[in-house]
């Protein structure tokens, strides 16, 4: 685990999460308004995406931000099982 870590998930308003941010070492969240705001202040952050589709159009654009994306096959298999699981 991380020892200094904090969730604050659903616990703040934007007046405070944008300064918290801003001070943060850095941020890890997945794919949501946390990372544009990361980008934005310029605080590093790592950011999980689902797909791979238009990831490189919606991800935080900056250089201190990082994507990380399930490889080809991942994203395959997910598909595969959820068309076989609503196709029936």
């Amino acid at each position: 685990g991380v020892d200094d870590g904090i969730n604050l998930c659903d616990r703040l308003q934007w007046k405070e999460l944008i300064p918290l941010i801003k001070k943060a070492r850095l941020v890890i969240g997945l794919e949501s308004m946390c990372g544009h705001l990361a980008a934005a202040v310029q605080t590093p952050g790592v950011f999980l995406y689902g797909q791979r589709s238009n990831v490189f159009c919606w991800r935080p654009f900056h250089p201190c931000c990082e994507v990380i994306v399930p490889s080809y096959e991942e994203e395959m298999e997910v598909y595969r099982t959820n068309k076989r699981r609503y196709s029936s």
